[in-house]
C-alpha cells in the first residue's frame, strides 16, 4: 500500500515536472536502484540493510553521476563505473564482514 502511494505521489510530480509521463520513463535505473542499496550497507549475499543507509548509498551514486557529466564522461560509460563502484563496495563489505568474524 505504501509503495503504492508513494507511485502515485511520485507520478504527479513527475507529471508537473516534465507535463507528461511515459510507462517507460524509469526504465534502465536498475543498477543505479542496486548501486545505492549496496553502497548504503545491503549484503548482495541475503542480510540486512536500512532505508537510511539506501537513501545515502542512493545520494552518493547520483553525486558520482553528476560529477561524471560534469568531466564529460560519454553516459555510455557512466554504468561501468558505477558498477566499478559496486564491485569496490562489494569488496570493502567482505573485508568488513571478515574483520567482524575474526
Amino acid at each position: 500500500m505504501f509503495g503504492g502511494l508513494m507511485a502515485a505521489v511520485t507520478s504527479i510530480f513527475l507529471v508537473g515536472w516534465l507535463g507528461s509521463v511515459t510507462n517507460a520513463l524509469g526504465q534502465g535505473d536498475e543498477l543505479r536502484v542496486i548501486a545505492g542499496t549496496v553502497i548504503g550497507g545491503a549484503s548482495l549475499a541475503g542480510g540486512y540493510g536500512t532505508a537510511y543507509g539506501a537513501m545515502i548509498g542512493s545520494l552518493l551514486i547520483e553525486e558520482l553521476r553528476n560529477a561524471l557529466l560534469l568531466a564529460g564522461v560519454n553516459p555510455f560509460w557512466q554504468g561501468t563505473f558505477i558498477g566499478g563502484f559496486i564491485i569496490v563496495a562489494i569488496i570493502l563489505q567482505k573485508i568488513q564482514v571478515t574483520e567482524e568474524e575474526d
